[in-house]
Parts: C-alpha cells; sequence; structure tokens
C-alpha cells in the first residue's frame, strides 16, 4: 500500500536538530540523522517503499522546512534519493555493496593539486551566497558561475578530501558538480592541465580507439551489441569508440578477475531510454557509464555518469562520458574500484597522461599496454 501525504508527518526531531533547522542550518550530521529516521518511518508503513513513497516523504520535509529544498531542479529530489538509497540500504542488511573508498591521503599528495590557499571564510561565505542566488535566477550567467567556482576551489577541495563526504552530499552542496561541463573544468584544477578535456577526446579517438580495435580484430574479441552493426570496419564513429572501450576491458582486466566478477557490467550499464530511475540500479556503487538506448534510432542515445545512485547530467557523446568517468574519481576523491582499475588506470596514464609513481603495474596489465601502444 503506497504511503500518501495525508498519512505520513514529519516528526520532531532530537533537540539539537531541531535547534539547527529552526535557525535554517544542519550539519551533515544533522542530515543524516534526519534520512534515518524518515526512512525508519517509512519501512514501518511499508515494509520496501517505492520511489514514490520516498518522494512523500521528501516533499511533506521540505514542506515543513522550505529552506532544505534544492536549489536547482524538483526540490524534494535530492531528499527522496537519500531516503530512498537508506530504505534500499536498510533492506539489504549486510549485503548492500560498500560505498568507493576515498583516495589515501599520501597518494593525494602525489598528485600535482593547486597550492592555493583556501580564503577566509567570510570570502569563501560570500561567494557560497553569490553563487546561490545566480543558480536561483531563470537564466543563470554561466560566467559568473565558472569564477565562482574557481574562486571557491581551495575550500571546496580542502572540505571534500578532509571530510570524505558522499557524493550525494557534495552535489546537494555544489550542485554544479552534477554537471559534466563543469567536472571538466574541476577535473583540469585539480590535476593543474589546462585543456586536457580537449586532449583527452583528440587521443582517445584518433590514436587509442584504432589500436584498441586492431587488436580486439586479431584476438577475435566481439565488441559489438546485438543491436548494432556486424563487423568492426562497418560501425561509425559513435559505435567504433564504444566498440574500444569495451574491447579494452576485455583485453586489460585479467583473466582471474573476469572469473569473479564483470568487469564490463561494473563501467558500462545500458538501458532503454524511458526507463524509470528508480530501476537504473548498476551492480556497483561505484561510477559507471548508464546508457540511455533509444531503440529507434541510436544516435539519439544518452549517456550519464551514475555514482552511489547519484545521477549525473547527461554528456554529449560517449568519448566526453569516458573522460567523466575518469574525472568523477578525481573530483570526488574516490579509489578505482578494483574490480576494472585496470581500464581506468589507462585512461589515467594512456588517455589522459596523468602519470601516478605511487601504483605499481601487473606484468599482465603492462604486456597488454605494451601491445596496445605498439599499434601508435
Amino acid at each position: 500500500m503506497a504511503v500518501t501525504m495525508e498519512k505520513f508527518s514529519v516528526p520532531t526531531f532530537r533537540v539539537a536538530t531541531e535547534k539547527n533547522l529552526q535557525e535554517k542550518t544542519i550539519t551533515d550530521k544533522d542530515r543524516k540523522y534526519i534520512v534515518r529516521t524518515l526512512a525508519t518511518i517509512l519501512i514501518s508503513y511499508v515494509p520496501h517503499p517505492t520511489m514514490g513513497d520516498c518522494g512523500v516523504a521528501a516533499k511533506a520535509l521540505v514542506a515543513k522546512y522550505p529552506f532544505l529544498a534544492d536549489t536547482v531542479g524538483k526540490p524534494h529530489f535530492s531528499w527522496m534519493k537519500f531516503i530512498s538509497t537508506r530504505c534500499s540500504n536498510v533492506n539489504r542488511g549486510n549485503s548492500v555493496e560498500p560505498q568507493p573508498k576515498k583516495m589515501k591521503l599520501d597518494r593525494i599528495a602525489k598528485h600535482d593539486y593547486p597550492q592555493v590557499s583556501p580564503c577566509d571564510d567570510v570570502s569563501y561565505e560570500r561567494n557560497m551566497d553569490r553563487m546561490a542566488k545566480e543558480l536561483g535566477k531563470t537564466k543563470p550567467n554561466h560566467d559568473v558561475l565558472v569564477d565562482l567556482m574557481q574562486q571557491t576551489f581551495p575550500n571546496r577541495r580542502e572540505w571534500v578530501i578532509s571530510e570524505g563526504h558522499h557524493v550525494s552530499v557534495i552535489c546537494d552542496k555544489f550542485p554544479l558538480l552534477k554537471s559534466p561541463g563543469h567536472i571538466g573544468k574541476e577535473f583540469e584544477m585539480v590535476v593543474e592541465q589546462p585543456g586536457c578535456q580537449v586532449k583527452f577526446k583528440e587521443a582517445w579517438l584518433s590514436q587509442w580507439t584504432p589500436g584498441i580495435l586492431k587488436i580486439a580484430k586479431a584476438d577475435g574479441i566481439k565488441v559489438t551489441d546485438e543491436d548494432e552493426p556486424e563487423g568492426i570496419d562497418e560501425l561509425p564513429e559513435e559505435f567504433l569508440t564504444q566498440a574500444a572501450f569495451r574491447a579494452l576491458v576485455k583485453l586489460i582486466v585479467p583473466p582471474r578477475k573476469v572469473k569473479v566478477s564483470m568487469p564490463l557490467e561494473r563501467l558500462l550499464l545500458s538501458v532503454k531510454k524511458g526507463t524509470p530511475y528508480e530501476e537504473i540500479r548498476p551492480p556497483t556503487s561505484h561510477p559507471v557509464i548508464v546508457i540511455l538506448r533509444d531503440i529507434d534510432d541510436a544516435s539519439q542515445d544518452r549517456f550519464y555518469i551514475m555514482i552511489e545512485q547519484e545521477m549525473l547530467h547527461d554528456t554529449p557523446d560517449f568519448t566526453h562520458a569516458l573522460f567523466i568517468l575518469l574525472a568523477v574519481h578525481y573530483v570526488f576523491n574516490l579509489e578505482y574500484d578494483t574490480h576494472v582499475q585496470e581500464p581506468l588506470l589507462f585512461l589515467q596514464e594512456f588517455v589522459a597522461g596523468i602519470k601516478d609513481s605511487s601504483l605499481k603495474h601487473s606484468a599482465f596489465f603492462s604486456s597488454v599496454t605494451s601491445r596496445i601502444t605498439r599499434q601508435l
């Protein structure tokens, strides 16, 4: 039985949280407590709440405390997802896959992060207020937002690294980080490589895609879906880049890992366009490219990145989705999924040109990458 607004009532929370709600300033601890409380109440109504049920709870919360509303999109959307995730975790018990690990501090230190000091708290809060006001406009000024994201970058970077927040919390505080365009700019600031988005795309399409497909063809590796044209040579560019990545995964993930996991499914999830959001469930909470397939016109396929059940905005094409797949690990400070770290390391080191001396490669990885580079 579905939960309705008439049935659901937001409770009085613990004293500290109620005080912060009245003052319109809640902490991450308050946020998690609110989600846990609402999820518990929902499950008492229905053992397995649907996304619609979670939406009822989220709407009731935002109606009671309007300042909790999202600044972009539906006012209750992020709360609905938080509550849904909590309900799913409770119902799955200990079987739920752990959240992606955060980058180790010693590894972070070895990346060339910008040595820019955070601005003072007053300036930071003033810039955050300006950003919120700009986002609240019917037509936000893109240049103003880019400038404010640059000004707040040092403080944001320090907060992301030191606090270890979930992606949903980061996106809630900085909604622009759901946009691939801003993720790309953030990534360029993190690694101090302006223009690396363009270089990544050029390198993947002109160098690595042909080289990988040559080896795939020689090895008899099938890289097309049943809905795609037969034969690698017949594929248009958009399919070629997808075929190359599928081949890369099959080539570079060690056989011992393939036996215990589904490497391709942990990086690419293909669903039909129109599939309800709540039904899009990757087999991992790590970053995944979600392809919304148009069964009538493949040129209308849409590409998204999903992390911890957080769906980022769509990317213009698959190659850009690959770039964002790599970038979000840096922007949100995430370790690679150990089941599929080899393809991601290839994108990082060979396509993006970001070297990391702290990482040791297996003989298998070195052998495959050597084969590929010889095709250039």
